[in-house]
Formats: C-alpha cells, sequence, structure tokens
C-alpha cells in the first residue's frame, strides 16, 4: 500500500493533512474504492475480549470517519472509538496533546 515513486507518496501525503476542499474528490473516491477492493463481509479474525481504543481523526481522507465504526463487531465487542475533531489521518502529529490524554485515560482505565 506504500506508494513507490516519490509523486505518489506527495499525493498520499496531501491527502492525510486536513484541508476542507472538494480538490480531486474523483481520484480521492478511486483510491478508497482501491483501497476497499476485494473486501469482504465476512472475517476471518476472532473478536478480542479485551477492550480496544481506536482513535480517528473525524477529517481522515484516507480512511473516512463512517469506516471507523464498521469494525467494531469485528475487533471487540467492547471497543472504544474517539473521534478528533478537524484532525486528519495522523491525529498523532495533529493533536499530540488531546491524543496522548486519550491514550493515557485509557491505558489509566478512566476513558
Amino acid at each position: 500500500m506504500l506508494p513507490t515513486k516519490p509523486h505518489q507518496l506527495r499525493k498520499l501525503m496531501s491527502l492525510s493533512v486536513y484541508k476542507p476542499s472538494e480538490e480531486n474528490k474523483k481520484e480521492k473516491l478511486e483510491l478508497l474504492k482501491g483501497i476497499t477492493i476485494g473486501r469482504n463481509d465476512t472475517s476471518n479474525v476472532s473478536p478480542l475480549q479485551q477492550e480496544v481504543l481506536k482513535v480517528w481523526g473525524e477529517q481522515d481522507r484516507i480512511f473516512p470517519v463512517q469506516l471507523a465504526h464498521e469494525p467494531k463487531e469485528v475487533i471487540s465487542k467492547n471497543a472504544i472509538l474517539e473521534l478528533l475533531k478537524e484532525t486528519p489521518h495522523v491525529p498523532q502529529m495533529e493533536k499530540p496533546g488531546e491524543f496522548n490524554n486519550i491514550i493515557l485515560n485509557f491505558l489509566q482505565g478512566s476513558s
């Protein structure tokens, strides 16, 4: 999934940074379609018994926020989803303080 050419990597990185824009919408939708091709509705993975934390940027243009809700049944019935507003694909870089607080609270059992 990692790009092999520099211009492809630049394109991927430009998609991962929050910029409210409809620019290249068709290309972005094609990228998402390509990522999900071959995906079936069943999973070969057994759900985890422990709590699982998912931290997701609401403005993720690589994996839209709608996808954040899908795998809960597959990953764990105890999955916790934390959404960061105005945050793209890399919340740990865009909002490190908020991200770290979410992780710390989860690890301390106060999420």
